[in-house]
This record gives structure tokens, C-alpha cells and sequence, in this order.
């Protein structure tokens, strides 16, 4: 019986275009005190269903679409759940708090018609989702998970083959950030206040 090795830190490459963004995304913060224009379009939301859309086009006998959508799915989740302590500057930080409130008390305010009680008659309900940072954020965030996670997948104990086949479908993704710079990287930045 084989043991289950768990490796270390795996180094993610990153091409080298996609790195120039993330240097230049990174003076533009730092030193010239400027934030990405918040909500950024495309959404990394969209951006992963267009990857996925892409990649059912470009599908052959072994690409196994529901485990790629099981991939993006968990990219979506961990940046979700890992942008604000572990993605953002220190100088954006303030400005997530401002936009994600914004963005949920506008949700909160929204009312569903869909519901009817059991006399038929519509029932009004205050929806109470939130709306996920991933789609507020676009391609440049999503860059920075992609440099942390091989951090994240070490400290989660993901087994040696596991973190391989993600590994990957990142170099997959990152390789088609890369063929639409044009399209997925129209960062804007504003003076910060």
C-alpha cells in the first residue's frame, strides 16, 4: 500500500507577461497611490466562465469538463475567501470595505417577486445574499491568487497528484490570461482618496 505524499511549496510559473502586469500593478499601488476602478469588467466571474466556455470549445476525448469546472470553481472559492487577508494591499483594503457594503446594501435593498405563499399570492422576501469579491474584481486579483497558491495548496495538505493536476490547469489558465491581455487586463486606476 502506497502512502500519500504531501509535497511542499510547488512553484507556479507565471509567464512573463502576466508578471510585467503584476509589477506594474503593483507601483501604480504602492508608489503612486493609485486603486483598480472598482467593479472591474470583466469580473473574474466572468472571466472563469468564459475560460470554461473556451475550453468546451477546444475539448477533446480527454479533457474532462466536469473536473475543470470543479478547478474553477475552487479558484473562484479560494479567491473569495482569501482576497481581503491575503490578495489586497494594505492601501486597498479600505476601499474593499467601502465597495462590498455598498454592493451588499444595494443587494439587501432588492426584493424577490418569485415566491408565492400557498394561497397563490406573491410573497415579497428581502434577499439577504452577498455578492461575491469575485464579482466585483477582475484579471489582475485573480493574478495574485494564482502567485499565492502554491502557498495556500502547500499549508492545505492537497496530496502530491492532486496538487500536479491542478497545477496544470493553472498553467492552463494562466496561459490563456495570457493569449487576452487585450481583452481580460483594461485595468483602471484612480487616484486614491
Amino acid at each position: 500500500m502506497s502512502e500519500t505524499t504531501y509535497p511542499d511549496e510547488v512553484p507556479l510559473q507565471i509567464p512573463v507577461p502576466l508578471t510585467t502586469l503584476l509589477e506594474n500593478d503593483c507601483i501604480e499601488i504602492i508608489q503612486r497611490r493609485k486603486l483598480v476602478k472598482l467593479p472591474v469588467n470583466p469580473s473574474i466571474e466572468t472571466i472563469l466562465k468564459n475560460y470554461f466556455t473556451y475550453c468546451i470549445t477546444h475539448a477533446n476525448e480527454d479533457t474532462n469538463l466536469p473536473l475543470l469546472n470543479e478547478v474553477l470553481d475552487g479558484i473562484k472559492i479560494y479567491f473569495d475567501f482569501t482576497l481581503k487577508d491575503h490578495l489586497l494591499y494594505s492601501e486597498e483594503k479600505e476601499q474593499y470595505d467601502h465597495v462590498i457594503q455598498q454592493v451588499n446594501h444595494v443587494t439587501s435593498n432588492c426584493v424577490d417577486m418569485e415566491d408565492k405563499t400557498a394561497n397563490g399570492d406573491l410573497e415579497i422576501k428581502e434577499r439577504r445574499n452577498s455578492v461575491p469579491p469575485s464579482s466585483i474584481y477582475g484579471a489582475i486579483h485573480l493574478l495574485r491568487l494564482f502567485v499565492k497558491m502554491p502557498l495556500f495548496l502547500s499549508r492545505a495538505k492537497f496530496p502530491s497528484i492532486q496538487v500536479h493536476l491542478l497545477h496544470q490547469h493553472f498553467r492552463d489558465i494562466l496561459s490563456y490570461l495570457s493569449n487576452h491581455l487585450d481583452t481580460l487586463f483594461s485595468t483602471e486606476y484612480r487616484i486614491s482618496v
